[in-house]
């Protein structure tokens, strides 16, 4: 009975020492995050205190601001650029030139059907004969 007694006082004391170590460990956590909260708050406290722009600030961390409308302003002059270009090298009128591309699809198209019938008859022919060639192989073996 006393030995049981021993394990139970011990167990608490453990669980004492556990509970308390625990605490430590919080209350020291608890204490660098406040650190890092009060360093960036310098921090953020300095830059508004320097009455830099924005852009000077996001420039001290190698960063800037978007600026979108300078994109789109980029992207439309291009298209533009680009339709004019495409416009003034134009071999033909549109529709001209849509009848012609038409035509060459379709005189392309008919190759391309004989050239696949082709490979379907191969292919059937190498199928009917694979089981005399196959047992070409085994008889070489």
């Amino acid at each position: 009975m006393s030995s049981t007694l021993n394990k139970t006082k011990t167990a608490v004391n453990g669980a004492e020492a556990v509970r308390e170590s625990t605490g430590q460990t919080l209350v020291s956590t608890l204490s660098a995050m406040v650190k890092v909260v009060n360093a960036v708050s310098g921090v953020v406290a300095v830059l508004r205190s320097l009455d830099l722009g924005r852009d000077d600030r996001l420039a001290w961390f190698g960063l800037e601001r978007r600026r979108p409308r300078r994109s789109a302003a980029v992207f439309s002059a291009g298209v533009t650029v680009g339709a004019g270009l495409g416009m003034l090298f134009a071999p033909m009128a549109g529709t001209a030139l849509r009848r012609t591309l038409l035509m060459r699809r379709r005189e392309r198209k008919e190759p391309a059907k004989t050239g696949t019938a082709e490979i379907r008859g191969h292919a059937d022919d190498a199928k009917s004969h694979n089981g005399s060639h196959s047992l070409g192989v085994e008889a070489g073996r």
